[in-house]
């Protein structure tokens, strides 16, 4: 993989304050790009330049773009129990179409959104393709508000070359839900699978998603197309059984049944409990999202395995105090 075009690039990073926008501004950094981060606070990273900018904001919008040749897009909203569904579609779907013509304006050559395999809901076949129809009307406000920007996005992006990323589960160091939020669960005893776990996930490691959207930052021919990127799939019960071995207590399972009856409480009470119907039936499923057209249009493939990735979560759970 060839990064040397970001040699001298000017290349904006909406939300680089978080998990992910930090590693990528770092990444950028390293290969030699001029990089701005842009957040509603400051970015901490040594070498990029820190811009305020608020995504419910336009006004916020021409400083952070000028000057800028590639956007990477990675501020949105992610959601919380209770969250106003008004205010995923105001960041995910208006502020997109805004930012990519705010972009477009600005003189930006190339803009990649980070998106989500979230996008496709509950798909009738379990092998999905980019060429698989989205689902905008699906019960999970995230996939939905999420499938419904990507469509803002193309519509605005009539004079700027638009590039989709959308990947799994990302974990590594640092990331909250995938890494250390499961650790901590399965640290405490709490159930992390439903039924007998062998439905599958598709997770990404940080650095195989880093080096997925650094390509298509720069790869030329690829304006207007979407990518998978995903490590592979993996049952629920070999993930888990990971940090069942980190943390010394295998992983709990609760029964399909009681999982159902939680998440359906949970859409109707303020619980504040992140499950819904359309999660337990999404772990139950065997997808496969084909990676094929980011092989062979990006270049891309994972370096790094997950048993590597593992090891690496696991001394960063452990620096951090998480598992003993």
């Amino acid at each position: 993989m060839d990064f040397s075009a970001y040699r001298g690039a000017d290349v904006l990073v909406t939300g680089a304050a978080g998990f992910l926008g930090t590693y990528l501004a770092q990444r950028l950094l390293a290969e030699g790009a001029r990089v701005r981060g842009a957040d509603r606070v400051p970015t901490t990273v040594d070498g990029a330049e820190s811009a305020l900018f608020d995504l419910s904001d336009p006004a916020t919008y021409p400083a952070v773009l000028e000057g800028r040749a590639v956007v990477f897009h990675l501020a949105a909203w992610i959601g919380r129990p209770g969250d106003d569904r008004t205010l995923a579609e105001a960041l995910n779907v208006t502020a997109v179409r805004d930012l990519v013509r705010a972009a477009a304006e600005a003189g930006v050559r190339r803009f990649v959104l980070v998106s989500t395999v979230a996008v496709y809901g509950l798909p009738e076949a379990d092998v999905v393709t980019e060429r698989t129809p989205l689902q905008p009307d699906q019960d999970d406000p995230y996939g939905a508000t999420k499938a419904l920007g990507e469509q803002a996005a193309r519509e605005a992006a009539d004079s700027i070359e638009l590039v989709i990323v959308r990947p799994g589960q990302i974990h590594g160091p640092g990331a909250r839900n995938w890494t250390r939020k499961l650790a901590e669960l399965d640290r405490d005893g709490t159930p992390t699978l439903i039924g007998s776990g062998d439905g599958l996930l598709f997770p990404v490691f940080v650095e195989n998603l880093l080096d997925a959207l650094l390509l298509a930052g720069v790869v030329p021919g690829v304006g207007g197309e979407a990518f998978h990127i995903v490590d592979g799939s993996v049952t629920w019960h070999d993930w888990m059984e990971h940090y069942g071995r980190m943390t010394g207590r295998p992983p709990r399972s609760a029964p399909v049944w009681a999982a159902s009856t939680v998440a359906w409480l949970a859409t109707h009470l303020p619980l504040g409990i992140a499950l819904t119907p359309q999660h337990v039936r999404f772990s139950q499923r065997k997808l496969v999202f084909d990676t094929s057209k980011a092989r062979e249009r990006l270049g891309w493939a994972p370096r790094i395995g997950l048993d590597e990735a593992m090891a690496r979560s696991e001394a960063w759970l452990r620096a951090e105090g998480v598992i003993p």
